[in-house]
């Protein structure tokens, strides 16, 4: 029982890694002949994420060894911040004074190159939609394994949405980074390390709405009464407005209904919405100006 199923995991990595290769050769093709600057970008930024999956690709499991992994790295984490571990082996409490330590050391060095930073990840209008992605593999894993077989758009889509949505929520860690910073975090990196801030978060679920067929669904960067700003993903729906929020842990029918009543009712930690300052997709960018 044992080998049979390490065999058929065998062939099934070897199908895998064969799929890989041949997605890798064909974007490697087209970005030798590809000369928008953008387009550029964007499949050298999927060859990088595919050369990644290609060195930990390990059957048709994959997918859920993803999850898995990002949950264990959420639960190290949390235990890390109470428990420490000696030489000797033995537990012991950390010093949260050395971690605040560690936490202001990580933002001199971060400050120190920002400008480096801001300038290497700057995207172009073009650059911004194509965050919103359906070709990327890690979305596609995802996608593939909450909408499961003979899936059909429209009419499975609120069941598989839903799941994509709790998904995001729960297993990706919301983290407010502040750290005067434009910095994108891939899929790959989302799910590989269960965190992401507001703007991440949003358009890796973005992503995954557009690769079940919704085009509607968009990225908003709002304003809120409190003078920050805070990302989320709207869409429409069999004539319903949805906000959907997965850094607060409300349902995912929480915020639908009509679209003034939805925005009316909306708060994030306390602040409400005083105005959308831009919202996008892959087809798509706003900047509203007041």
């Amino acid at each position: 029982m044992v080998l049979g199923v390490g065999q058929r995991t065998g062939l099934k990595r070897t199908t895998a890694e064969k799929e890989l290769l041949h997605s890798i050769s064909a974007i490697e093709d087209t970005l030798a002949s590809e000369a928008d600057e953008d387009r550029r970008t964007e499949l050298e930024s999927q060859l990088t994420s595919l050369k990644m999956e290609m060195a930990m690709v390990s059957g048709a499991t994959y997918a859920m060894l993803r999850l898995e992994n990002a949950r264990l790295k959420k639960e190290i984490a949390t235990l890390l911040r109470h428990v420490g571990t000696t030489d000797t082996g033995y537990s012991r409490v950390i010093d949260s004074s050395a971690v605040d330590g560690a936490i202001r050391y990580y933002r001199a060095i971060i400050a120190r190159y920002s400008d480096i930073i801001n300038r290497k990840e700057e995207k172009t209008v073009g650059g911004i939609k194509a965050l919103v992605s359906k070709d990327d593999l890690t979305v596609q894993s995802i996608v593939n394994s909450i909408s499961g077989e003979g899936y059909k758009f429209p009419v499975d889509f609120m069941r598989a949405a839903e799941k994509a949505f709790n998904y995001v929520r729960d297993e990706i860690t919301y983290v407010d980074a502040d750290i005067g910073i434009s910095f994108w975090l891939t899929p790959m990196e989302t799910v590989s390390e269960g965190i992401a801030d507001d703007e991440d978060k949003s358009v890796f679920l973005c992503s995954l709405l557009y690769t079940l067929g919704d085009q509607n669904a968009e990225v908003v960067i709002a304003e809120l009464d409190n003078s920050k700003t805070h990302a989320f993903v709207v869409t429409v729906f069999n004539g319903n407005f949805v906000l959907l929020d997965t850094c607060q842990h409300t349902d995912f029918r929480h915020f639908s209904g009509d679209k003034a009543d939805v925005l009316k009712r909306y708060s994030f930690g306390g602040s409400r919405i005083k105005r959308f300052l831009y919202r996008f997709n892959n087809s798509k960018y706003e900047q509203f100006t007041e």
